[in-house]
């Protein structure tokens, strides 16, 4: 088995949603990650913090606030499942695709770049 990483971008909308809707999300992603864990396929996962990074920089580690980006390119999370091959872990994407805006696949994860997916994937 190969480990695949899947990122998650974007959703920095839902900050601005009511309690209600933000507690609607959530479960749509636990039912998800749920599913994935009763396959035996998840490995791991979390998810970040907006606003709370700091950069280093420079031979005396300068520290600094960011890194900030559009809400659209904001890594809201991510997620490393096991699968034989990029065939089998596109179809482990399942429900992600009509709660997330868009997922990222990490590069160790492509062996030969066949696989064509959904618009919203993106090959890192």
């Amino acid at each position: 088995m190969s480990k695949y990483m899947f990122l998650f971008r974007g959703g920095s909308d839902m900050q601005q949603a009511s309690p209600a809707d933000q507690q609607s999300n959530m479960m749509k992603w636990k039912v998800w990650m749920d599913d994935i864990a009763a396959k035996g396929k998840l490995h791991g996962g979390e998810p970040l913090s907006y606003g709370a990074g700091k950069v280093l920089s420079g031979r005396a580690m300068k520290m600094t606030d960011g890194p900030f980006a559009e809400g659209k390119e904001i890594v809201g999370g991510y997620l490393i499942v096991d699968a034989k091959d990029m065939t089998s872990a596109l179809p482990l994407l399942g429900e992600c695709l009509s709660i997330a805006d868009e997922l990222a696949l990490s590069p160790d994860a492509l062996p030969g770049r066949g696989a064509r997916a959904d618009p919203r994937v993106r090959i890192l």
